[in-house]
């Protein structure tokens, strides 16, 4: 989605630069991120734009930012967030019923799993691991474990697992991925929930999210981060590593040897910074179907020009087949 001239200027002037003085450094769902130079430092201007109906987009940007930051103030391996010159965390433009929201945060120079060379491939796998433990660890210390901010206009709370939930069961559209979706419904209900399980995540941390610099697993990109049970974020690491191709979504999936080499490397980092129950390690291809079931859900459109591949993973999904055997 293409930004005007005339909302960059507004955006770029709340974080004293300008315009001209942006590089696209890439493009996202709803936006674009842009680099710029600013007292001999590289910055990131984030710019995500949406329909204006929901109010409570705003709030929760700026719930999430705030928790980047109380991370990063704990020296969790983030990408942290720098304040506009009016010092805050977020800024947003309302206009032709759509809402332009923009943060600025450190550039991170590091490489992507792409970039890395297979020599480093073993120990970016336990930093990714080792910063998501501290990531839950330092999450369990957070204001509240459990999601509080209301909507002012449903009175209903702006984040949680039952809001995600109910936002993919509403965008399915076909009968029998909605009857999974209950199930899985019915499923989450039974789990712990309580302060040791369940926090606020980073909700995205795949390898698209985590740059391996600095001899650490750095996560950015916190847009979708929610309440949820820590399961969740473990479950989607491994869901991009098992399956290294992320532009062929459940393309060929690594070899079992590998697999379960790699996930135990990755779990056993983790559980050296935040101790993972085995209760919760049996629930692992559980939050894997779920994280398959989501993205089926959100890239549906995009799989219809490969009908084999479209029905074969919804074939995995109504079938609940396992992900991987472990």
């Amino acid at each position: 989605m293409d930004i005007s001239d005339k909302i960059l200027d507004q955006l770029t002037a709340l974080y004293g630069t300008s315009r001209t003085a942006l590089s696209i450094l890439g493009y996202g769902l709803c936006g674009i991120a842009y680099t710029f130079v600013q007292e001999g430092n590289i910055k990131v201007l984030k710019c995500t734009v949406l329909p204006s109906g929901d109010a409570d987009t705003v709030e929760c940007f700026r719930e999430r930012l705030a928790f980047v930051n109380f991370l990063g103030e704990r020296e969790v391996p983030v990408a942290r967030i720098n304040s506009s010159l009016q010092g805050n965390l977020v800024e947003f433009i309302d206009e032709d019923q759509l809402i332009y929201i923009s943060y600025c945060m450190e550039f991170i120079e590091g490489k992507d799993y792409y970039a890395l060379k297979q020599s480093d491939m073993d120990d970016f796998i336990v930093q990714w691991g080792k910063s998501l433990g501290q990531l839950h660890r330092w999450s369990k210390a957070y204001t509240s474990w459990k999601e509080v901010t209301v909507s002012p206009i449903t009175g209903a709370p702006i984040f949680g697992w039952l809001k995600e939930w109910a936002t993919f069961y509403r965008m399915a559209e076909d009968e029998d991925i909605r009857e999974c979706w209950k199930d899985l419904k019915q499923q989450f209900i039974s789990l712990p929930l309580n302060g040791q399980t369940y926090g606020f995540i980073h909700n995205d941390p795949s390898k698209l999210n985590v740059l391996y610099a600095r001899n650490k697993g750095i996560f950015i990109d916190f847009d979708v981060a929610n309440y949820h049970w820590y399961m969740v974020d473990i479950a989607n690491a491994l869901y991009s590593i098992l399956f290294p191709d992320h532009k062929n979504y459940e393309g060929a999936a690594m070899n079992k040897e590998q697999a379960q080499a790699t996930v135990s490397r990755f779990l056993m980092a983790y559980d050296r910074e935040n101790g993972i129950d085995a209760y919760w390690i049996k629930q692992l291809n559980l939050f894997l179907s779920y994280r398959r079931i989501l993205l089926f859900t959100a890239m549906s459109p995009s799989l219809y020009s490969n009908p084999d591949n479209f029905h074969s993973i919804r074939n995995r999904i109504i079938g609940q087949t396992p992900i991987v055997d472990l």
